[in-house]
């Protein structure tokens, strides 16, 4: 199992950030980062959350308590559909998100079974 240090680590390089950068935003020494990734000394809660806002993501999966949005796609196209959505600006996934809403709306794109055709049918 990872460790809190391995964890953040693993995300810090996922959103191409330095430590010194990571430093800088949580107002620790890069020194600290390291013994933060390296698990020689443990952020105290309010550190571990600006950890957390910086990387992008939340304490409980720096923590281990949850799992990364990584583990929850299913097959290597959603793995490859959530990267680019990743990398996309706030912009780029709010389009991203109303696409997949009007597609969702279609039938011939849902992946639910469109309702059975009426037999009674209105005659006018």
């Amino acid at each position: 199992m990872d460790s809190l240090g391995k964890r953040m680590a693993c995300r810090r390089k996922e959103v191409r950030i330095s430590q010194k950068a990571l430093a800088e935003a949580i107002n620790v020494s890069p020194a600290m980062v390291s013994r933060y990734e390296s698990d020689l000394r443990e952020p105290s809660i309010s550190v571990l959350i600006s950890i957390a806002t910086v990387l992008n993501t939340t304490s409980d999966i720096l923590l281990g308590l949850e799992p990364r949005p990584d583990s929850i796609a299913q097959n290597r196209d959603e793995y490859v559909l959530l990267n680019r959505f990743r990398n996309l600006n706030s912009r780029g996934q709010e389009r991203v998100l109303e696409c997949i809403s009007d597609l969702s709306e279609l039938g011939k794109y849902s992946g639910k079974k469109p309702p059975a055709a009426s037999t009674t049918g209105v005659l006018g």
